[in-house]
């Protein structure tokens, strides 16, 4: 595990790692120069990346861990566009990110793509004050479906939630096509509809799962 705050380039070679924790305020540019193929726990967070952070290439270095988390960067592009690699071994996803940006929904679609075997995906919306710009419907979302997606999901985590139209769109995406989905978990934040009227909302999403449960609170 490292947390710091450097101003050196430094380099990753561990092939018998299993677990990786980088905490950091600045990404300081480090790398992670091999396949990591005992890889079971990564955690990267960092609050400011570099403009040249190749998040591709970073996730396929360990595309064999069971337990992922990450903070994604608030960037107007998909840093994940054109990832290939198969995480079979993944089991559990923890992002940070923030729904009112297109990127950062598409990077969260890849991620979801190329993930078979997820069964726990928590994510936690970053509120850094942007406004939701542009509406990622459910039309959109729909279109990024591929054969496998959410296949083995069985609980998914929302919290930091505004309640925008962005999320709102994803926990119906989600509801209509994960089909073993037992528990989905809302915590409400800085969000300015009442319960009655969101609960009302969800209640009409189609479930693919007839044991679905929607849970939903405000902190």
């Amino acid at each position: 595990m490292l947390r710091f705050h450097g101003s050196e380039e430094w380099v990753i070679q561990a092939p018998n790692l299993q677990d990786l924790t980088i905490v950091s305020e600045y990404d300081d540019g480090w790398q992670i120069v091999d396949q990591l193929p005992h890889i079971k726990k990564v955690d990267i967070h960092s609050d400011i990346y570099t403009n040249n952070r190749d998040f591709v290439k970073l996730l396929t270095r360990v595309a064999g861990v069971g337990e992922l988390r990450l903070k994604m960067p608030d960037t107007a592009i998909n840093v994940l566009e054109g990832l290939a690699c198969s995480f079979e071994n993944l089991r559990t996803l923890s992002l940070k990110t923030d729904f009112c940006l297109f990127s950062t929904i598409l990077s969260t679609m890849c991620l979801l793509k190329n993930a078979p075997n997820l069964e726990k995906l928590s994510i936690q919306q970053i509120l850094q004050g942007n406004q939701q710009s542009e509406e990622v419907g459910v039309d959109l979302l729909n279109a990024q479906w591929t054969d496998g997606l959410l296949a083995r999901l069985k609980s998914v985590s929302l919290d930091m939630a505004t309640c925008e139209s962005n999320e709102m769109h994803f926990i119906e995406f989600v509801l209509s096509k994960a089909r073993r989905l037992q528990k989905f978990h809302i915590c409400a934040f800085e969000c300015s509809r009442s319960n009655e009227e969101l609960l009302v909302e969800i209640l009409k999403y189609r479930r693919a799962s007839a044991q679905a449960q929607v849970f939903f609170e405000r902190l």
